[in-house]
């Protein structure tokens, strides 16, 4: 059986807005809120357009036995 794992980290409101993700560093606050500017901002002249950081990773597991 092969099983993907696809995660992709792209920012949305609660990410940015929220104090719980970042109680120990207030300034990494700034970053991502310079992150999500950069990922939603549709008129920004860049080519490419900033993209979400996407993680994918494959296995393959093997098996026996029988479904009942």
């Amino acid at each position: 059986m092969r099983v993907t794992y696809y995660d992709h980290y792209g920012l949305d409101v609660r990410d940015v807005d929220s104090t719980s993700f970042f109680p120990w560093n207030p300034a990494s606050r700034n970053g991502f809120r310079q992150w999500f500017i950069l990922q939603h901002w549709n008129g920004l002249n860049a080519s490419p357009q900033p993209k979400p950081f996407v993680t994918t990773m494959e296995e393959i597991v093997a098996f026996s036995g029988y479904l009942n």
